[in-house]
């Protein structure tokens, strides 16, 4: 990476970085740890500007104050950026890319899915596939965690979403094609369109993958519509939600959307999460055993029920610093919908940002020694007391996860599952590393599992 001036295009304040740094460019070519590099950036100010590349220039936000100020208090001015212009031509108009009026009317309609008495329900699905998969294990085994995690996580979600007999008979093939789909997501995000009517073969793989798991995700939508049940799943939800003002549902391509949207989010994230939970508990085995010590103090060998998820204290503080340290979704993008002062620095219409949530999680000024895997930093120093847009692990603001209370209920399900029954450490030889996806995710996190006492 080189460093040569380039001008700032306002009359802002804001510094320019070192030029001509092609991020995402690099992260294919030579997968950088784009998180250190954007963390680094720290050091230049708020507000930096970068090149990205294929994708052109644009400001990286390095502080949870502009932070908070782009996704909450002046949230009306930004949309989604960039990035999520190129999704949204592959992956459909769901929350994840969609924009304005239509996003915020979606968010009404898919909301009820996600209400406590609904996550409940979901809890018994959760349980039941991570005692499937512990079914599997024997003392001695050697998992690979990250193939493990994701099998899991996407079991979950499609269990969860698609409770009916069909639902359950097409895990098989939504595994087969998702895995396709984001493995492709990064590279169909930065490159040129015209790439992807190439006859390549990484080409035909990934658009015939985005077309079965379409055709699964329409044809149980058609089959939902025709039987009229509650199948007392996400997917029945997103079909009988109606717009309060309008008395309107969504149609099948909305549904659809959302559903994939879903669905790509429950795969990917959660699994990541999970990996970096058990490779820090790996590392820090007084941790490990102080999370088991509550597990079984909590539930005394039960199973674990829905009601239980507040009850464990310790086991929160580390989830909290899994998904501080240990967040796989790198970069997120935003774009002024009119001219905006973020901070002390002027932005035209039509400005590029990016912020990193795990650069922000690893600012030193809000977390001492921030590289340091350290759940007891919670209590010396609890959430509600960071600076506002320091710890922001489901965004926060109007584009807040839709799915946050699904994901810790999934996340604290599995751990009080796995760890109330197994250790795992690290294989003989070894060598996690993360690389970059359509999120961070690790290769190679090999890791032996022994039963508990």
């Amino acid at each position: 990476m080189t460093s040569t001036a380039i001008p700032t295009v306002t009359t802002s304040t804001a510094p320019v970085a070192p030029g001509g740094l092609p991020l995402l460019g690099h992260a294919l070519k030579f997968r950088k740890d784009l998180i250190a590099y954007l963390a680094s950036l720290r050091e230049h100010g708020e507000l930096v500007k970068v090149r990205l590349g294929p994708l052109g220039g644009a400001y990286v936000v390095t502080s949870p104050r502009l932070a908070h100020q782009m996704l909450v208090t002046d949230s009306g001015s930004f949309e989604k950026g960039r990035i999520f212009d190129k999704m949204r031509g592959f992956l459909g108009n769901g929350l994840l890319t969609s924009n304005g009026a239509f996003n915020r009317r979606q968010r009404r309609l898919v909301q009820p899915a996600f209400h406590k008495k609904m996550i409940g329900v979901y809890t018994e699905v959760m349980r039941e596939k991570v005692e499937d998969m512990l079914a599997g294990w024997q003392p001695g085994k050697v998992i690979d965690v990250q193939q493990a995690a994701s099998d899991l996580t996407l079991s979950i979600g499609v269990g969860t979403l698609f409770a009916s007999d069909l639902g359950r008979r097409s895990l098989d093939e939504v595994k087969a094609c998702l895995p396709v789909v984001l493995n492709g997501v990064l590279l169909r995000t930065v490159l040129p369109d015209f790439v992807f009517k190439l006859p390549l073969p990484g080409v035909r793989r990934f658009n015939s993958g985005q077309a079965q798991l379409r055709n699964v995700v329409d044809r149980l939508i058609s089959s939902y519509r025709a039987d009229g049940g509650d199948h007392h799943d996400l997917l029945t939800m997103l079909i009988n939600a109606r717009d309060d003002d309008t008395g309107q549902g969504m149609t099948d391509k909305q549904v659809r959307d959302e559903v994939v949207t879903l669905m790509l989010a429950a795969a990917e994230t959660t699994s990541g999460v999970l990996c970096a939970l058990f490779h820090a508990l790996a590392e820090n085995p007084d941790i490990d055993e102080r999370v088991h010590a509550e597990i079984s103090e909590r539930l005394g060998g039960r199973p674990i029920e829905y009601e239980d998820v507040p009850k464990f204290d310790y086991t929160s503080l580390v989830l909290n610093e899994t998904l501080r340290l240990g967040m796989p979704a790198g970069i997120f993008m935003r774009r002024t919908t009119k001219e905006v002062t973020l901070g002390e620095t002027r932005l035209p219409a039509g400005a590029e940002l990016i912020f990193s949530v795990p650069a922000i999680h690893r600012n030193p000024e809000v977390y001492p020694d921030p590289l340091k895997f350290d759940p007891e930093r919670w209590i010396r120093k609890p959430a509600r007391e960071l600076p506002k847009g320091a710890f922001i692990p489901f965004i926060e603001g109007n584009r807040q996860c839709v799915g946050s209370s699904f994901a810790w209920t999934e996340l604290s399900v599995i751990a009080a599952t796995v760890l109330g029954q197994w250790k795992l450490r690290l294989a003989p030889g070894a060598r996690p590393k993360k690389v970059i996806g359509a999120t961070n995710h690790y290769v190679d996190l090999l890791m032996t599992v022994e039963r508990r006492a």
